[in-house]
């Protein structure tokens, strides 16, 4: 059954197909293998591989059988009943990155057949894998880590040489400041304390050493050191707590690691690399060093893989079938790690988070344009809607609310508007969580510690802006209605002219300022929000484990906001506001290091604005007297001087949109 579809999403094609039986297949493997074990090479194996005592064969003799085995592969699948699957992928466009997962787990024979010498694979920018038909995402409750964290076991080394394999590691480390923890010929205790114990968890396991799969039962083994040997039985729990905390790449770079994966599968843990057969110490060390230099450098791990799979071409003069050892296997349930995913970005970290998020407001208000322009007519002439009336900003949030429909609620409106926009339990939560997610040591010692500042405060909602639609040359302006405080708000988009005519005035008197916030009751149509920072954000940090069940429905939910443009909609003064907490911010840029700076105000009171927003200008010269300005809460008075390094977004999409806009 072939199943395609995108990364991380429902499989869009289905279709069957089959495979005859091939009794000559099976045949050119063994003489293939034959070959391949009687080549008299330095392997990662402590036991005889078998054949290897019966004589030696020549690279020659090696090349000869691995044809005739890719000979009769290609036969068997260009087979007619197989056909209409191979065209389907034929069509898939060549520049995309393919993956495919073959799913079998009763024939050992498929797994390790030379998969990527298919035709297929070799016409397209494409990676083979192999998994269990049975799967699941495991249980996870991930940290938050600033860091590559690897456990690195370096077995029995008898030999071979291990030693290379951790000169690489350690320049990994050095390189892209992955934390890596050497555990250097450990007894079982060492092993099972760090896998256990060790509650911050790991990203990648990787051993290096000899390795065997049982002849009979097929079971796998590595040798952790001169006289002791594991399986992933004898880990079994001690894994379960590390995929939970976590792990999410096992690579054992050791041979016949096939053994190892049947037993991997049933912890449902995400990938994992071996060797198929028994491995020449070289060619290990070689995958290794190309697969941490294309992996760390941005490639994906299939595309990683593919690379350093064909680098091992260059030394198949002298080790043949070199390419056929390395191998993915994937759970299919879990989308493919990459090395971006384990190092939360230092530089322009700050800028990228508001870049998002004004992304989608100013997205926001080109759809809204358009609409209006196209159904200002329709909803001019139309009868008086049924209006829904809400009573607070939690019903807004919790009730079945949809787009074009028309709600009216009392509360606070302010020229500050929400930047983190979303159901208040569910930022709170997202607070919580992410605090949670943090060990306090990491966080303490963290180079990183200006990202996560950031985060608590994007997280904490509390955080306002005030855009200059003067600046941003569009026809509305981006409004907060709120309760009590900044989380508990609903984004309100205001028809420019009916903000003008009707809506400033109430926040002047006799040309001074009053208020940033006065008590409303606003009568508005429901429009769509066009991006998710919530959702985006969880699934970034990982911190979905810390999210309480019953608010995660919550994440997935169609974003609304209230559009007034005066047009069966209204906003009526109801007097001054009471109160408003809030932050005001800015953030600057120093180097390569983004500083955020936020203070807590009062924002209904005018006064305490000023104040605080003085106190916030000292404070940001303070911590960075030359910082570069990447953009502040307010765009209309612009408290600290100087170029907005974010300016030039938005100037990029507000010159996509059409001169007749």
């Amino acid at each position: 059954m072939l199943r395609l579809g995108e990364a991380g999403k429902a499989p869009s094609v289905g279709h069957t197909g089959k495979l005859p039986p091939d009794t000559q297949l099976p045949e050119f493997y063994k003489l293939w293998r034959s070959k391949y074990s009687q080549l008299g090479k330095r392997l990662r194996a402590l036991r005889n591989v078998e054949d290897q005592s019966g004589g030696f064969s020549s690279v020659k003799d090696c090349d000869q059988a691995s044809q005739s085995l890719a000979s009769s592969f290609n036969q068997w699948l260009n087979s007619e009943d197989f056909l209409p699957l191979k065209k389907i992928l034929e069509q898939v466009d060549s520049s995309e990155e393919l993956r495919i997962v073959i799913q079998n787990n009763e024939v050992d024979l498929l797994r390790k057949l030379p998969w990527h010498l298919w035709d297929i694979i070799q016409s397209h920018n494409a990676e083979i894998a192999i998994s269990s038909p049975n799967y699941q995402i495991p249980e996870r409750i991930q940290r938050i880590r600033f860091k590559p964290r690897i456990l690195a076991i370096l077995g029995n080394s008898e030999g071979i040489k291990v030693d290379v394999d951790k000169k690489l590691l350690e320049q990994l480390g050095k390189e892209k400041n992955a934390e890596i923890v050497y555990l250097l010929e450990p007894n079982r205790k060492q092993i099972y304390e760090a896998l256990w114990k060790d509650d911050k968890g790991w990203d990648i396991l990787f051993f290096a050493g000899h390795g065997a799969s049982h002849i009979h039962n097929g079971e796998g083994r590595i040798y952790i050191n001169k006289n002791d040997s594991l399986s992933i039985s004898d880990l079994k729990e001690d894994l379960k707590t590390a995929i939970k905390r976590g792990l999410r790449l096992a690579i054992f770079n050791s041979c016949e690691g096939l053994g190892l994966v049947k037993e991997l599968e049933s912890l449902h843990i995400p990938q994992v690399i071996v060797m198929k057969e028994p491995v020449p110490d070289e060619v290990a060390q070689e995958f290794l060093k190309y697969f941490l230099n294309y992996f760390a450098n941005g490639e994906s791990l299939y595309s990683a893989v593919r690379k350093a799979r064909e680098k091992l071409q260059e030394i198949e003069n002298l080790l043949p079938s070199a390419t056929w050892l390395p191998v993915i296997c994937q759970n299919p349930a879990e989308v493919p790690l990459t090395w971006q995913e384990l190092t939360p970005p230092k530089v322009d970290y700050v800028s990228k988070i508001i870049e998002y998020l004004l992304l989608g407001i100013f997205s926001l208000g080109e759809l809204l344009e358009a609409e209006v322009g196209d159904n200002q007519e329709n909803i001019s002439n139309s009868q008086q809607p049924d209006v829904i009336e809400l009573t607070n900003v939690g019903d807004f949030w919790t009730r079945n609310l949809s787009k074009g429909q028309w709600v009216s609620i009392t509360g606070a409106l302010s020229q500050y508007a929400p930047m983190f926009i979303g159901p208040p339990m569910l930022k709170r939560e997202v607070l919580r969580g992410y605090r949670r997610a943090i060990p306090k040591e990491d966080y303490e010692n963290s180079y990183n510690q200006t990202a996560v500042d950031a985060n608590i405060a994007f997280t904490a909602a509390q955080m306002v802006l005030r855009l200059n639609p003067e600046e941003t040359q569009s026809d509305w302006v981006y409004m907060g209605f709120y309760h009590s405080i900044v989380r508990n708000s609903i984004p309100v988009f205001v028809a420019k002219k009916y903000y003008t005519n009707v809506v400033e005035p109430l926040f002047e008197k006799d040309g001074n300022r009053i208020a940033y916030v006065v008590e409303a009751k606003i009568t508005g149509r429901l429009i769509p929000f066009p991006s998710n920072y919530i959702k985006e954000f969880i699934e970034k940090n990982n911190i979905k484990s810390y999210i309480k069940p019953e608010l995660l429905s919550d994440v997935d939910k169609e974003i609304l906001a209230i559009f007034v443009d005066g047009i069966h909609t209204k906003i009526e003064y109801l007097g001054t506001a009471r109160y408003l907490d809030g932050d005001i911010w800015v953030a600057l840029k120093s180097g390569v290091e983004e500083i955020f700076v936020s203070r807590f105000i009062n924002l209904s009171d005018v006064e305490d604005v000023r104040q605080q927003s003085q106190a916030l200008q000292s404070e940001a010269r303070e911590f960075s007297p030359d910082g570069e300005l990447v953009y502040q809460f307010d765009q209309v008075e612009k408290l600290i001087p100087g170029y907005q390094t974010v300016n030039s977004m938005i100037e990029r999409f507000t010159k996509r949109r059409p001169p007749d806009a």
